[in-house]
């Protein structure tokens, strides 16, 4: 090969090469470029994606918790009556106390007010003092039944007079004092 030759093909494989290099610069790194911008955008949407799931999902036990509130609501405001007459009251304890056999001594129910409970705010309390004779299983069942009523009473407490281990091992009878609270929607004003 001669000197000519060698010039031209020189030529033709510079030419080549700033060829090459124009296309790659000119044509292929933009699109590599766009094509990096487009993964990023593409990991961003991904992670927005996640980021949803976990809302929904969270979304959906809230639907769940709120259901669960709601139902709690509708009992409880079953439960509850504004209109508490003196014969439902002496209804509702005669039905508690046969059930469970204690000997009632005395009942008095205090005035009504409202609540100063938080969990039971907005609501109006009716305390009631019960003095009475039984076992222990008799102060058991009637508590039992008084928190499976229809009516929203809670227990605020309940004393035995004094009584030697012995008497309550063998099953005697106690005395004692039982606090508990009738919550009822609040009397509209007259």
């Amino acid at each position: 090969m001669n000197r000519k030759h060698m010039i031209v093909v020189g030529s033709f494989a510079a030419a080549f090469a700033a060829v090459a290099y124009l296309g790659w610069a000119l044509l292929i790194q933009p699109v590599n470029k766009k094509i990096a911008a487009k993964l990023a955008e593409k990991d961003d949407v991904s992670k927005k994606l996640e980021t949803a799931k976990r809302q929904a999902a969270q979304y959906d036990k809230f639907r769940a918790q709120a259901e669960n509130i709601r139902r709690d609501l509708n009992l409880i405001s079953r439960r509850l009556d504004a209109d508490l007459s003196m014969r439902e009251m002496n209804r509702l304890n005669s039905r508690f106390l046969s059930y469970s056999g204690l000997a009632v001594d005395k009942v008095s129910a205090e005035k009504r007010e409202r609540s100063k409970e938080a969990a039971f705010g907005g609501l109006d309390a009716v305390p009631f003092t019960i003095t009475f004779k039984g076992g222990y299983h008799q102060v058991g069942n009637f508590i039992n039944a008084m928190l499976a009523g229809q009516r929203l009473l809670v227990p605020q407490g309940l004393t035995f007079n004094q009584v030697a281990d012995a008497d309550l091992a063998s099953g005697s009878t106690v005395d004692g004092i039982l606090k508990i609270s009738l919550f009822v929607e609040p009397a509209a004003a007259k």
